[in-house]
C-alpha cells in the first residue's frame, strides 16, 4: 500500500508470535528434505515429542488472530467456528501454573463460538486477546516496543486507503492487548484519532452519508482508546471496534 501505510513494527518474544497483520496466514510449513529418509538404528518405537510452550502459544497465536480477521471481515460463521477449534485446543503439555488464564481464555473463545451475532462474538474475542496479555505480563513477557507508526493525514483519501489505515489500528490495539504493550495500544488509538475528518472518496465522489457517519464513530474510539485506564475499558472498547468493522462489512459483502 506505500505511503498510506506505514506499518508499526514491535519488537517481541518470538515464542508469542505477536507481529499480527491483518488478514494473516499461518507461516507456510518447512519445506521437506531432499535427504532419503534414515532407516532407525533402534529396535524401539519413535515417540512424539511433547508439544513446547511455543508450540502451543503459536498454535492459539494463529486461532485467535484468524478468528478476529474472519469477524473483521463480516464472516460471523468462520469466526465462531475457528474460536471453537481455540476453545478446544489441549493445552494438557502446559506448566500447571498457565492453566487459570488458558482457562480464561478458552472460556471467552466458547463464548466467541456460541455467539449470536458479531457484536457478542467481537466482545468475546477482545476478551480472548486480554486472557493472553494477562498470562505473558505474568511470566514477565517482553511486550515490545513501536519503532514506527501509521503516518496521519487530514486531506480526503480513496476509501481503500482508509480501510488500511483501520487495519493498522486494528493490529496495534490487538498487540496492546495481547503482548500486553501500553505502546502498541496508543499507537492503534493515536490512528484511529488523526483519521482524516473528511470522508474518504471512491473515484472523485465521497462516500454515501451514512457510511461517512460509520466512519466518524470509529475515528472517536480513538479518543475513547487514549483515555481508556483500564484493560476492562481497553476490551471493551476493541470489542466495540471489531463488531463496527465486522457490521459494516457484512453489509457490503451482501
Amino acid at each position: 500500500m506505500g505511503d498510506v501505510r506505514l506499518r508499526s513494527a514491535f519488537v517481541l518474544p518470538a515464542a508469542l508470535l505477536l507481529a499480527s497483520c491483518g488478514h494473516s496466514q499461518p507461516p507456510p510449513a518447512e519445506a521437506p528434505s531432499a535427504e532419503p529418509a534414515q532407516e532407525p538404528t533402534s529396535t524401539q518405537p519413535a515417540q512424539p515429542a511433547a508439544p513446547d510452550a511455543a508450540s502451543h502459544m503459536r498454535a492459539s497465536f494463529w486461532s485467535a488472530i484468524l478468528a478476529r480477521d474472519a469477524l473483521i471481515e463480516g464472516d460471523l460463521k468462520e469466526a465462531k467456528r475457528l474460536s471453537n477449534e481455540l476453545s478446544e485446543q489441549s493445552f494438557g503439555a502446559l506448566p500447571g501454573d498457565w492453566s487459570r488464564e488458558v482457562g480464561e481464555m478458552q472460556q471467552h473463545a466458547a463464548s466467541a463460538a456460541m455467539a449470536a451475532d458479531h457484536q457478542e462474538a467481537a466482545g468475546a474475542i477482545a476478551r480472548v486477546a486480554v486472557a493472553c496479555g494477562r498470562c505473558h505480563a505474568r511470566k514477565g513477557a517482553d511486550s515490545g516496543r513501536v519503532i514506527f507508526a501509521t503516518a496521519p493525514t487530514r486531506d480526503p483519501e480513496p476509501v481503500q486507503a482508509r480501510m488500511a489505515r483501520h487495519e493498522s489500528a486494528a493490529d496495534d490495539l490487538w498487540v496492546g492487548l495481547v503482548a500486553p504493550s501500553a505502546d502498541a495500544w496508543k499507537q492503534g488509538a493515536i490512528t484511529l484519532r488523526d483519521l482524516s475528518p473528511q470522508p474518504p472518496v471512491q473515484g472523485q465522489e465521497p462516500v454515501d452519508e451514512a457510511f461517512s457517519a460509520q466512519l466518524h464513530q470509529i475515528k472517536a474510539l480513538g479518543l475513547k482508546a487514549l483515555s481508556a485506564t483500564t484493560v476492562e475499558a481497553q476490551a471493551q472498547i476493541y470489542g466495540d471496534y471489531l463488531s463496527r468493522c465486522a457490521g459494516c462489512h457484512a453489509i457490503t459483502a451482501r
